[in-house]
């Protein structure tokens, strides 16, 4: 072959490699971004927006992402989420963890209402992320969407306590989030609405830090201390009602201190987790009712009034006991089954009014919450057997804590009686609850619904066998029949 014709053909299907390509020097990428950090994008397709929310005292997430899934250019980070005073990770690190959230999520479906949880921890960049996938319109396009928490690595147990209240209180406000995406026009508005939920959500997690109960129980704090004076009446209702609705209180009064005695009392009965996620109140600082703090008060005005955030309560995982100090008044809303028909109707009909622009929705009624009648020969022998207990030496806490594992052996025997008896809910209990209740001597309906209660967190569902109607209400439903 002809060398000349050869070089000629290689010249013809030459090209430049370098086409296409953009150089930036130092000086003319800090000129486009004065003031700037972190590295700054390369091209406008990479760029994304950044909010900084403020007046957080204390907070162990170091920033949250909004990415979602682009069709050309993949993974894409859209919006970040800085905490005043806290710095977040460099931005490659960011655009990584975008690219490891998503990932994997290409074959989702756009018409899904689920909302996905993914965990990441990566030792090597010292962080944790918590992410939730969901899909939602954004930029006019529905696509595969992502908020995701970074968490230094060291707060892996912080994280851990207090995951099943980010899990509640983060699906919640990213259903709201999604009827947003979906019907307002400019993401700007979206943005800065959900930013002040965040910045709501972020205060109820500092709180915890700055009146929260300490990890080991103080006798001294507690209705059980000689030097504290509360009526064994009250008290035993108290105790009945807290175990009823799943160690789930809140507790009323007009004197931080009194109150703050129930709260510490009633957190005797919880475990490590909930005391975790559970608050003392302060006259400084009158912080609103979060749905699912395990135990928590609000302080009446000087006149003694008080209104009670009903929606709020009805929002909570669990149904909720409700303390009036002063009035010595013991309430509680529906029971389980019941709670959670309550539960769907209210985030239902908060996603509608939200979706229909209603901003004031109907009031609701004090009727939903029942006034304590169970007995419970339990709690009233505990009161007894404590009392005449020694105060020195923690032994009355260690009763305290010695009880709570009785009521976890007796669930155990309760779910491994139902098992047997209906080959794993196969048919239908032998001898309905009246032979079980005898059998496991809980003839008490107090006894019967506090170890019902404990045996729901070892076995959910458990509850809705015996006294529901056997079936559990789907979350996902109110969404998908709004969007």
């Amino acid at each position: 072959m002809d060398k000349s014709k050869s070089s000629r053909r290689l010249r013809l299907t030459s090209r430049n490699d370098q086409v296409g390509i953009m150089k930036f020097s130092s000086e003319t990428i800090t000129g486009q971004n004065p003031g700037s950090n972190d590295s700054t994008p390369l091209s406008p397709s990479s760029m994304f927006t950044s909010t900084e929310l403020k007046y957080i005292k204390h907070s162990f997430i170091n920033a949250i992402l909004l990415c979602h899934w682009d069709n050309i250019l993949g993974p894409r980070l859209y919006h970040l989420w800085k905490i005043q005073n806290v710095p977040p990770p460099p931005v490659g690190v960011l655009r990584f963890l975008t690219g490891q959230i998503l990932s994997g999520e290409i074959c989702k479906e756009l018409d899904s209402n689920s909302i996905d949880f993914k965990f990441y921890d990566m030792p090597d960049k010292l962080i944790l992320v918590a992410a939730f996938v969901f899909s939602g319109r954004l930029d006019r396009d529905v696509a595969i969407q992502s908020v995701g928490f970074v968490i230094p690595n060291s707060e892996l147990n912080l994280y851990l306590k207090y995951h099943n209240l980010l899990q509640l209180c983060f699906r919640r406000l990213i259903s709201k989030f999604r009827i947003l995406l979906n019907k307002v026009s400019r993401p700007e508005d979206v943005l800065n609405e959900f930013s002040s939920w965040l910045t709501i959500c972020l205060e109820m997690l500092s709180s915890l830090t700055e009146a929260g109960l300490p990890q080991q129980p103080r006798l001294s704090e507690t209705a059980f201390c000689p030097h504290h004076n509360l009526e064994p009446d009250f008290l035993y209702r108290c105790i009945t009602s807290h175990l009823m609705t799943f160690g789930r209180s809140l507790v009323v009064g007009k004197l931080a201190e009194r109150v703050n005695l129930v709260i510490s009392t009633l957190a005797l009965f919880n475990s490590e987790n909930e005391r975790a996620t559970s608050r003392l109140v302060d006259d400084d600082k009158p912080w609103a009712y979060h749905h699912d703090l395990c135990v928590q008060g609000l302080l009446k005005s000087q006149h003694g009034a008080i209104t009670l955030p009903i929606r709020e309560i009805l929002c909570s995982r669990y149904p909720t006991t409700i303390i009036d100090v002063q009035n010595r008044d013991v309430k509680h809303s529906p029971y389980c089954h019941g709670h959670d028909i309550k539960n769907y109707q209210v985030l239902r009909n908060e996603l509608l009014y939200l979706h229909q622009n209603n901003m004031e929705e109907p009031d609701m009624s004090n009727s939903v919450f029942q006034k304590v009648q169970q007995t419970s020969y339990l709690i009233s022998n505990l009161i007894d057997e404590i009392s005449k207990l020694s105060a020195d030496c923690g032994i009355r806490v260690a009763h305290v804590h010695q009880f709570m594992r009785l009521l976890n052996r007796r669930a155990f025997s309760l779910i491994n009686y139902v098992e047997t008896e209906t080959l794993k809910g196969s048919i239908s209990l032998k001898g309905g609850l009246k032979k079980l209740r005898q059998d496991l001597s809980l003839t008490k309906d107090g006894d019967f619904r506090i170890i019902l209660a404990t045996a729901e967190k070892c076995k959910p569902g458990i509850y809705h066998f015996l006294l529901g109607d056997g079936k559990l209400v789907d979350f996902a439903v109110p969404m998908g029949e709004i969007i």
